[in-house]
């Protein structure tokens, strides 16, 4: 199907926007009446870490967590690659409990994918952690577990899959009405006229609840951020520097009791410095979200996106408007018109297992194409106190 050309001005678009995400309403409005809702967006709690109970200072705990995983991604997209993740993810490390409020971690992290005869990305963890109340600072091996709280066109759903570990800094708090995160990963650093570039990423989240805390509706603030640069000042590298950002903000609502809710969201996309050939310099979007959960553990979303010259880096390939397929290196699509469907199912079993089960369907309305992805993953974290001064070993 031909691109159409279409400015952020135009007034078609937020009347084409209005319209889809009023019908959406409406599907899921009626679909919703006279069963309980369950409040909140879908999460990602089968990636959450349990943390110890009760540490007591001087404690020593060994734990293990891993995360079993596969997900098959049946894309046949222009845009887009199609393949497959099955394996695991482990991570084995010691706790240290320096005080009430300090934390001290080391470990390793390695991926297993079958098929292949090997651990990958076997690489080591360590985390410094100060945490009071609902605040938390980690120096290390920071938290990803929530993709920072960040919306799918500016973070894919599977990055945690593929790039389990991220290290630097971050600061989170976590309140009934306010969860913040504000982190810096240093992903790869060089050397003194080392032929590559290093690579840095940082950004926040803001989820902020302003109107019906603690209500069976609420009304709440989203604003968000990532900014990406590629470049280092001793570098030798023939390839272009340059600093992106990708930024998003609006509003989310719920009602009957918090278990219905609902997104709507703006995006922009600015090339800050340098040039990558690959993206354009500037660019936006718009992303719509509705969901409500017919029963305990399961979920159903729908999403609209449309994009003009938009991207983010590590975001949502069906987000941006610059081809991630192999076999179309360098294609673009200025304008992109997106329908995801999302079916998720998670519950936990024992103290310490969580299983998941998520189907997506995607439309892409300016090709006419359909393409889904499915997923099944399975976190175990189980671990045991090692030492304390009371010199009792138990279970965690």
């Amino acid at each position: 199907m031909k691109n159409i050309q279409i400015k952020f001005s135009d007034s078609c678009l937020a009347l084409r926007s209005c319209s889809m995400f009023f019908a959406l309403t409406c599907l899921i409005f009626y679909g919703s009446l006279g069963q309980e809702l369950r409040a909140s967006s879908l999460p990602h709690q089968v990636f959450e870490n349990r943390p110890i109970d009760n540490p007591a200072t001087g404690d020593v705990y060994f734990e293990l967590e891993t995360l079993g995983f596969f997900k098959n991604n049946e894309f046949f997209h222009d845009m887009v690659d199609g393949y497959s993740l099955f394996g695991f993810n482990s991570k084995p490390k010691f706790i240290f409990v320096l005080s009430p409020e300090w934390q001290f971690e080391i470990g390793a992290s390695s991926i297993w994918h079958f098929g292949k005869n090997e651990w990958r990305q076997l690489e080591p963890i360590g985390t410094i952690s100060w945490r009071s109340g609902g605040s938390k600072f980690l120096f290390g091996s920071i938290d990803n577990t929530d993709h920072h709280g960040l919306i799918e066109p500016l973070s894919a759903f599977e990055l945690r899959l593929v790039h389990p570990v991220e290290n630097g800094l971050q600061y989170k708090i976590t309140q009934p009405t306010l969860n913040f995160d504000l982190w810096l990963e240093w992903q790869y650093a060089i050397d003194r006229l080392e032929d590559k570039h290093e690579d840095l990423v940082g950004g926040y989240s803001l989820d902020w609840t302003f109107l019906g805390a603690g209500s069976g509706s609420k009304l709440g603030l989203i604003s968000q951020s990532k900014i990406y640069h590629h470049g280092g000042q001793f570098s030798t590298s023939d390839q272009s520097a340059y600093t992106q950002a990708s930024l998003a903000g609006g509003f989310e609502a719920s009602v009957f009791n918090q278990k219905l809710y609902a997104q709507a969201l703006g995006a922009y996309y600015k090339k800050l410095a340098g040039d990558n050939e690959n993206t354009f310099q500037e660019g936006g979007g718009l992303f719509t979200k509705l969901g409500h959960r017919p029963f305990e553990g399961g979920a159903v979303e729908l999403s609209y996106w449309y994009g003009h010259r938009f991207d983010s880096y590590q975001g949502g390939a069906f987000y941006s408007s610059s081809s991630s397929n192999v076999d179309r290196v360098g294609l673009t699509q200025e304008n992109n018109q997106l329908m995801t469907a999302t079916f998720d199912w998670q519950k936990s079993f024992l103290k310490r297992l969580k299983v998941s089960a998520r189907v997506e369907v995607y439309y892409d309305l300016e090709r006419d194409d359909f393409d889904f992805s499915s997923g099944l993953y399975i976190q175990m974290q189980n671990g045991f106190k090692i030492h304390s001064k009371q010199k009792n070993t138990t279970n965690n």
